[in-house]
């Protein structure tokens, strides 16, 4: 006698749902949900990883074409107070507090990296400020 798919997962079926051995299905499906946790746990991880990586790309070219505008707006003799103005326009726009958010993840705050690199950047620019003044000075 031939067995069709169809009969042959019926008969599996029948199989597996036999009063003698069902109490095996139930610690079986029980343990299921665990080692499915675990088993997609780094798939997650990796994939939350790649998610803050591209999102510090972006942040990253952002604070970049931020600090290229600054330097334009010293170049062209903008005074302290405008450049806050300028600062602080840029960031409202940008929403800078949520690209950190971002990359902290919904449940932290931003990491001490952002906070370093955005003192570098301003570092930076009074570099560049201070630079540019004195080179005023000397015309």
């Amino acid at each position: 006698m031939a067995l069709t798919v169809p009969a042959l997962a019926t008969y599996i079926l029948q199989g597996m749902l036999d009063p003698s051995i069902i109490w095996i299905w139930i610690p079986l499906t029980a343990l299921a949900i665990p080692i499915v946790a675990i088993l997609t746990g780094p798939v997650m991880l990796r994939m939350k990883q790649a998610e803050r990586r591209e999102a510090r790309k972006l942040f990253e070219r952002i604070v970049m074409e931020k600090l290229d505008v600054m330097k334009t707006a010293v170049a062209m003799g903008f005074e302290q107070n405008d450049l806050k103005d300028l600062d602080a326009r840029l960031e409202r726009l940008v929403g800078t507090n949520k690209l950190q958010g971002l990359l902290a993840g919904k449940d932290g705050p931003a990491p001490l990296e952002i906070q370093a690199d955005s003192e570098l950047h301003d570092t930076d620019l009074t570099a560049e400020i201070e630079r540019l003044q004195r080179r005023q000075v000397k015309e």
